[in-house]
This record gives structure tokens, C-alpha cells and sequence, in this order.
């Protein structure tokens, strides 16, 4: 009987290992590598299901974009606001105080964005919009010696600051004498 148990356990053992082998020799059905890459024909390339530009002889092209692009730009026109940082002035219950305080901020910086809004029962009087608190911390450091008790506000929601963009230098140069460029007398 043990030996029974032997030789049947022997012959188990053996047929597991005899099945449980696979054909190593092509690199294809060998699960331990990685799968080839496909390699693409110019045909191929061609065929593509990409998007093209369509020209036509108006003058005009079609634009193909996702969808929500047109919507990211509708809520940008709905909604023109960032969460931006700001400099809390003054907070009071008087008008007289907030305009002494815009009066006193608009003569040390003129071009600073200010903002007044009432939420019962104070008026606060808000300085400047800016994206990052590094920047609102600078200007804070600015004009601390006028106003003390100024704090950093955000991230709050507020309206887009606004850009100024650098005025264009036009320079004009008028020359009546005659240069010569490439062996010719050019006049400018």
C-alpha cells in the first residue's frame, strides 16, 4: 500500500511538471518579456485618424477643438473672478475713516486697485489684487509705515485684476545723409 502511495504521488509530481512546462524558444509566447512593439508604416501614418486643417479658397479654415474649451470660455465671461490675495486698509463703521484711509493710500500709490465694500455693520477698505500672497506680502511691507495695523486677506474670491500693458515707444530717426550699404549709395 506505501509503495502504491509512492508511485502514485511520483507519477502526480511527474505529469506536474511535464504539463506545467511551456515553449520557451519563441520570444512571442514567452510571458516573461514584454510584448513587441508594432511598428508603423509611413501607409499607416497616412491613413491616420488625426484631425487636419481644411482649407477652402474663401479664405476661411474650420476649427475642430473640444468642446469644453467654448465652455471654460463662458464661464470665464460669467464669472470674472480669481481667489487672489489682498490688503485689508481699515475696517470701520464711519465713512469718514475709510475715506481719510483712501485718501491716504491713493497719495502713496495711485495706481493701486481699491476696493469698499459694506458688510453690515462695518466698511472695509481693501488695497490691490494680486495672485500670490508672496506679492501681497511685498506690497504690505511697502506701506506698513503708513498704515500699521494692514493685513494680508485670502485666498478670497475677487474680480480680475487688471493688466496694464506698457505704452509702445515709437522711435524716429531721421537721417539726410547718404549711407552707403553694399557698395550703393542708399538714401534713407
Amino acid at each position: 500500500m506505501k509503495t502504491k502511495h509512492t508511485s502514485l504521488l511520483i507519477f502526480f509530481f511527474y505529469s506536474i511538471l511535464c504539463y506545467s512546462q511551456t515553449d520557451t524558444s519563441s520570444a512571442s509566447k514567452d510571458w516573461r518579456l514584454f510584448p513587441a512593439e508594432k511598428k508603423t508604416t509611413l501607409h499607416q501614418l497616412a491613413n491616420s485618424t488625426q484631425p487636419e486643417l481644411e482649407f477652402n479658397k474663401s479664405g476661411s479654415s474650420k476649427v475642430i477643438q473640444d468642446s469644453r474649451i467654448d465652455k471654460i470660455g463662458e464661464q470665464l465671461r460669467n464669472k470674472p473672478y480669481i481667489y487672489g490675495y489682498t490688503i485689508q486698509l481699515a475696517v470701520s463703521q464711519q465713512k469718514s475713516v475709510i475715506k481719510d484711509a483712501r485718501y491716504k493710500i491713493m497719495k502713496i500709490s495711485p495706481d493701486i486697485e481699491l476696493d469698499d465694500p459694506y458688510e453690515s455693520p462695518n466698511i472695509y477698505l481693501y488695497a490691490g489684487r494680486f495672485y500670490d500672497r508672496a506679492t501681497a506680502y511685498q506690497y504690505k511691507k511697502e506701506i506698513e509705515k503708513y498704515f500699521p495695523n494692514a493685513v494680508v486677506v485670502g485666498p478670497k474670491m475677487m474680480n480680475l485684476p487688471y493688466l496694464k500693458m506698457p505704452e509702445p515707444e515709437i522711435i524716429i530717426q531721421e537721417s539726410d545723409s547718404l549711407v552707403p550699404v553694399d557698395g550703393y549709395i542708399n538714401n534713407q
